[in-house]
């Protein structure tokens, strides 16, 4: 995990730290109301030519564009994360992934 200062946002980059956490709720801090998530996955690839690749997908109700977000959760507090839309969203539930591709030594 990466460090911080209590209450600043943090980029976990294990994804054991999400796996306890699917099927919770993420809520972004957009106007003019806050844009609920649902971590609906986390597809970890393991590490591959010494790069951990793995990504987080969510669901949600509302669109937002792709960017740079502080998504606060219950448990794991606030939590900065490029997310993106992708394929396979419908009107009724948006899909958004973020990913990590980590070099590991």
């Amino acid at each position: 995990m990466t460090d911080s200062t209590p209450g600043m946002p943090t980029t976990p980059d294990d994804p054991d730290v999400y796996r306890p956490h699917v099927g919770t709720v993420f809520s972004i801090d957009a106007s003019p109301e806050p844009v609920a998530l649902s971590l609906a996955s986390v597809d970890d690839e393991g590490v591959q030519a010494g790069t951990r690749q793995f990504s987080l997908l969510f669901h949600g109700a509302q669109l937002v564009p792709a960017g740079t977000y502080v998504l606060r959760h219950d448990a794991l507090g606030p939590v900065l994360l490029f997310i993106t839309p992708i394929r396979g969203s419908t009107r009724e539930r948006i899909i958004y992934q973020a990913c990590f591709n980590l070099t590991k030594m």
